[in-house]
């Protein structure tokens, strides 16, 4: 549990265990930290946010709770050809 009493939970993709907050109901909104923070960035947000909304906040792979595998970037980096291939 971290100071405003959320928990994290655990995720897999590809491989790796992935971090994230999740909480609320109602329409979803995703918060999505920079580099070099973690889904901890949105802790004063995610509250007020949750009233009305399902808030899902992850943590990147190498950040916050998230897996920190050696080849992380190597492997963002082919996500993201990967991803601009598809265009």
């Amino acid at each position: 549990m971290n100071t405003f009493g959320s928990t994290h939970k655990y995720m897999l993709a590809e491989g790796h265990r992935l971090a994230y907050l999740d909480e609320g109901n109602g329409p979803p909104v995703l918060l999505m930290h920079g580099i070099p923070t973690s889904s901890l960035l949105w802790r004063h947000i995610i509250p007020v946010v949750a009233a009305t909304h399902r808030v899902i906040a992850p943590d990147m792979l190498n950040y916050g709770k998230s897996d920190k595998p050696a080849n992380a970037v190597a492997a963002e980096l082919k996500a993201f050809l990967a991803e601009g291939s598809a265009d």
